[in-house]
């Protein structure tokens, strides 16, 4: 929640907080609602392509997966409400993402 009005440290230790909930089956519907997009990972499992349902009431979901077991890529998916925004809106969006992964070129 309020993703931009914090550090990015701030949000690695909301995240931490999150897992470890969620690790021992502790993470309720009060640790999932009021956002308005969700990252979800299958990095690391060998994962190459899911398709992530977002959450009620939320905008969209992102998720990454590996291309390729053992490398450092990743490929981005973008599941969105329609209702929210249009196919161009969210492919701006999925690239923005994807620039700020990358890093300076």
């Amino acid at each position: 929640r309020d993703a931009a009005a914090k550090e990015p440290a701030a949000i690695a230790r909301e995240l931490r907080g999150l897992q470890y909930l969620a690790a021992r089956r502790r993470l309720g519907p009060e640790h999932v609602g009021g956002g308005t997009i969700t990252v979800t990972s299958m990095l690391g499992r060998g994962i190459q392509s899911f398709q992530p349902i977002p959450y009620p009431e939320q905008a969209a979901i992102v998720g990454l997966a590996d291309v390729e077991p053992g490398t450092e890529t990743a490929a981005l998916g973008l599941v969105f409400d329609h209702r929210v925004a249009n196919g161009g809106a969210a492919a701006a969006f999925l690239a923005a993402v994807a620039g700020e992964l990358e890093g300076p070129a």
